[in-house]
């Protein structure tokens, strides 16, 4: 049996995830948007991009761990209608037993 996310209680704000698939004759190409619950905190911040450059974030969402990656490029509307880029992904697993995990993306 599984256990129950210690924080499905703050995962509450509705986001609109369009995952990038590829890239088309006319650019980028992105898979049907999905409706996910996520924490959104929006706060300007530093984060590592995967060419190991700093880069500025303008928001993060955490989503449960068992979200399925959204990769970089793809598009995040937030509940002010605003349109994002994700660039970066990561799992947050590990540390001590009693943390719990979960999923984050940065976002423009």
């Amino acid at each position: 049996m599984m256990a129950s996310d210690p924080l499905a209680p703050f995962f509450t704000t509705p986001v609109v995830v369009e995952r990038r698939t590829g890239n088309g004759a006319a650019g980028p190409t992105f898979a049907p948007p999905v409706t996910l619950l996520g924490w959104v905190v929006n706060e300007r911040r530093l984060v590592l991009g995967g060419d190991g450059e700093e880069i500025e974030s303008a928001a993060r969402v955490s989503l449960p761990a068992t979200t399925p990656a959204i990769p970089v490029g793809s598009r995040v509307r937030l509940p002010d209608d605003r349109v994002a880029t994700v660039l970066t992904e990561q799992r947050r697993e590990g540390g001590p037993a009693f943390l719990p995990h979960y999923y984050s993306v940065d976002l423009t």
